[in-house]
């Protein structure tokens, strides 16, 4: 009895994993060779720098909602510049927009999308169509990051980068800075990784995809285009600290008390896969005056 019930599970397994890897091959992936970078664009939001001049270019953005499937018009279209460095990859995305005075535009706490127009990217390092990092700009210039899996997406984790963003007489546009501390990807002197890009322009309730996602099937993860060109990179030791420190004065009955508190948050990554969090808390203080 056992043997049957192994033997079916057997079955099933390779019939399911078959199955998805069937869909899998029949998702057409678009590929960008990106080039690097003897020196790095300001990060401002401005896309006015040399290094953008000569960068290849992505485009042929296509609806995700509400009409999936839809090429994006050339009046709204989305062109987005990526160059890589020895510290960090660049995009620089001119999102066209025939209104710009019209372009949803709020300041939000960070992760805080709200009702703004953005742009972003997901990367993924290991290109496994599992688990990638999204990183966010609104038109504001508020930081959305989050990672992004076959289950969902989880907005607590945060990562530091660096972004700008401007309104202009196309539209607006993004710079952004990703280092390579902040990303994960295997130690090969070529990398190839699984990316997308997205846009969402508010006020016409539309999301773009740089590589086209089918609502009807499955996990987001899965529609990933490719980005390859990346070589013979060191990522640097992925070591951060968080100092914080607090203060609390209370007074009653003509006394005064006051505390203090101090601490720092540790980051380290041991290795591609596991990082080491730690918080340090001094003990308290007090007075009295």
């Amino acid at each position: 009895m056992k043997t049957q019930l192994l033997t079916i599970c057997i079955i099933l397994c390779s019939v399911f994993t078959y199955g998805q890897k069937k869909e899998d091959d029949n998702i057409v992936r678009k590929k960008i060779l990106i080039t690097k970078t003897s020196s790095s664009p300001k990060i401002d939001g401005i896309l006015d720098d040399a290094q953008w001049q000569n960068a290849p270019i992505a485009t042929g953005f296509i609806e995700r909602a509400p009409n999936n499937g839809k090429l994006q018009a050339d009046s709204i279209k989305t062109e987005v510049r990526i160059l890589y460095d020895d510290t960090g990859i660049y995009f620089g995305a001119q999102m066209y927009d025939p209104t710009p005075n019209k372009i949803a535009k709020e300041l939000t706490e960070r992760d805080g999308v709200g009702n703004d127009d953005f742009f972003g990217v997901a990367l993924n390092g290991y290109n496994d169509k599992q688990q990638s990092l999204e990183f966010m700009v609104t038109a504001a210039g508020v930081q959305f990051d989050a990672k992004l899996t076959t289950d969902g997406e989880d907005d607590t984790w945060n990562s530091i980068w660096y972004s700008g963003a401007k309104l202009n007489e196309k539209g607006w546009s993004v710079e952004m800075k990703i280092p390579y501390s902040e990303l994960r990807f295997p130690k090969s002197n070529v990398q190839e990784w699984g990316m997308n890009m997205f846009r969402r322009i508010q006020r016409i309730k539309a999301s773009y995809d740089w590589n086209f996602v089918d609502n009807a099937k499955n996990s987001y993860t899965l529609f990933d285009g490719v980005l390859q060109g990346i070589e013979n990179i060191n990522p640097p030791t992925r070591l951060s600290f968080t100092p914080y420190f607090s203060t609390y004065v209370n007074s009653y009955d003509g006394k005064t008390t006051s505390s203090f508190n101090g601490g720092m948050d540790l980051k380290y990554g041991i290795n591609d896969a596991f990082t080491f969090d730690m918080t340090l808390v001094s003990g308290f203080r007090t007075g009295e005056f």
